[in-house]
């Protein structure tokens, strides 16, 4: 399998989550994220000697950080309208649990 190849099955993974947001079903986004871990998995076992076209890439590239980002669109208004209808949310103490907001960016090393 190819980068390109490895590329096109997260954009796929990605495709799949976007429509199960889209239409409001859960089971679909936990089936969607299994799918995205395998996709991403397939990176770490990609050729990535074989020779490819840079346009080619850059577009796929392009497409997939479009599709991250209206999964995190998507996945912040369920997320508000979650909070919208179930204000309060309860864990299995009964005691309230408050909303964490994370930062749209995570600092790598290498």
């Amino acid at each position: 399998m190819t980068t390109l190849d490895a590329i096109i099955g997260v954009r796929a993974a990605l495709e799949t989550l976007v429509g199960a947001l889209e239409s409001w079903r859960p089971d679909d986004v936990l089936a969607a994220e299994a799918q995205i871990a395998t996709a991403a998995r397939a990176f770490s076992t990609s050729d990535t000697g074989t020779p490819f076209d840079p346009d080619v890439l850059r577009r796929d590239l392009i497409e997939t950080h479009a599709l991250i980002a209206r999964c995190r669109s998507l996945g912040a208004v369920a997320s508000d309208v979650e909070a919208a209808i179930f204000p309060a949310s309860y864990g299995a103490t009964g005691a309230r649990l408050r909303r964490v907001d994370l930062p749209s960016t995570v600092a790598a090393r290498t």
